[in-house]
């Protein structure tokens, strides 16, 4: 739960940084309010304890996914001026296409192994979510981009963390405590 809501911590994050890259993205007091509103509350967060036994070293897990957080924004606001000059369907095929080798070399150099045995149920569940999930939510987030600032379509991904620490309680059983 309480990564759920540090990742989703992007849309501060792009805000920022959009506003000194997009020239038609800058923060006006209302937005710098609002945005002062969720950074109060992912350091309320930051500074939660989950279960010991979820997350034996909380600190560590928080900062590599605030990182995470802002990686994603600066992506966003990336994505968004690339859109402007390629199509979005090319720049989705092609983001994928050159980081899937990444990804499995890490994977690989992590010492990641595949457990049990591959079965086409296990593929087809990887292909679905790969070329059907990602590859549709991308192209649609970047054909967005194309019309609309990060700062504004970056607002929705607030819903994010609410779903995700409703699914985080009764998936894992995890305790929805006032904190959260």
């Amino acid at each position: 739960a309480y990564a759920t809501i540090l990742i989703n911590a992007n849309p501060i994050f792009a805000n920022l940084i959009a506003h000194f890259v997009v020239p038609e993205d800058r923060l006006s007091p209302v937005r710098v309010l609002g945005l002062a509103c969720a950074f109060t509350g992912v350091v309320i967060v930051s500074l939660g304890r989950p279960d010991v036994d979820l997350a034996s070293n909380p600190v560590l897990g928080n900062v590599a996914v605030l990182v995470s957080a802002v990686l994603v924004a600066a992506r966003l606001v990336y994505t968004q001026r690339l859109v402007q000059r390629i199509e979005p369907t090319k720049l989705v095929f092609w983001q994928m296409v050159l980081s899937l080798p990444g990804f499995a070399l890490a994977a690989w150099v992590a010492g990641e192994a595949v457990r049990g045995a591959v079965t086409w149920p296990a593929v087809a569940g990887v292909v679905y979510q790969g070329a059907i999930v990602s590859g549709l939510t991308f192209m649609a987030w970047a054909t967005l981009l194309q019309k609309h600032s990060p700062g504004s379509l970056s607002v929705f991904s607030f819903t994010v963390p609410l779903f995700g620490v409703l699914l985080s309680s009764w998936l894992f059983g995890e305790a929805l405590t006032p904190r959260l």
